[in-house]
């Protein structure tokens, strides 16, 4: 299965071009792995570089079987950005799906397995952040909900919502770019990789939940974590008394 994949839910861009076979998606070919910064970017440069990719390998967009994209959560733009050409390149017949970005964190090279707690900056002093259990062979099980946390009370959040997941897998490893927010780690919790979401594991997962379900079942769509920022500070408009 030839598939491109990438996440644009962070300052971060990645884009992969791979080859994975549905019977070892552990194992993927890796035709192509790029990344870029500046999220302002993401819309000039995500189709330049994808549509470089694959001229780079004699491809075109027909030739692939797969398009997987990060919905999330993350930068509200970034999302906007990458889920929107996921659905443009699905109008061509290619099968498009969206991946969660946490999941995609937990599969991190050198993220090892157990309890991990990918984050994410939420801006505005906040961070996205949810549990899930990584096995050998089996992709990141999600436990419990996005949680979205001040820095300062980030352990003191996680040790109370370990509590009402009942997980107890011993240390949490917590990993992601939103891991240079957060203050000094405590007891119980391990300090992880701090890079993106790799677009090779966003193929990898992508590739699992369309032989799981299919687009129908994982659509490009996005996961914001929250509302839009516009109604932190936006007030609506009183309504006007009818004329007397």
């Amino acid at each position: 299965m030839l598939a491109l994949a990438w996440d644009t839910s962070t300052p971060s861009l990645s884009l992969a071009l791979a080859r994975i076979d549905p019977s070892k998606p552990f194992e993927p070919g890796i035709l192509a792995l790029e990344a870029g910064s500046a999220p302002s970017t993401h819309s000039s440069k995500l189709p330049s570089l994808a549509a470089s990719v694959l001229g780079d390998h004699g491809l075109a967009p027909s030739d692939l079987r797969l398009v997987a994209a990060g919905r999330g959560p993350g930068s509200f733009t970034g999302l906007r950005v990458g889920l929107s050409f996921a659905k443009g390149l699905a109008f061509g017949g290619v099968p498009a799906l969206g991946v969660p970005s946490l999941a995609a964190l937990a599969m991190a090279p050198g993220a090892g397995e157990g309890l991990l707690a990918p984050v994410i900056d939420a801006r505005h002093g906040e961070l996205f952040a949810q549990f899930h259990r990584v096995r050998p062979g089996a992709m990141p099980e999600p436990l419990g909900p996005i949680l979205v946390l001040r820095p300062a009370a980030f352990f003191a959040a996680l040790r109370a919502a370990l509590g009402e997941i009942g997980a107890a897998d011993g240390p949490v490893t917590v990993l992601g770019p939103g891991v240079a927010l957060l203050p000094p780690f405590e007891e119980d919790f391990l300090r992880g990789p701090e890079a993106g979401p790799s677009a090779i594991s966003v193929a990898v997962i992508g590739a699992m939940l369309l032989n799981a379900g299919g687009p129908a079942a994982h659509p490009p769509h996005p996961l914001y974590g929250r509302g839009p920022e516009i109604f932190k500070s936006w007030t609506p408009p009183s309504r006007l008394a009818p004329a007397g």
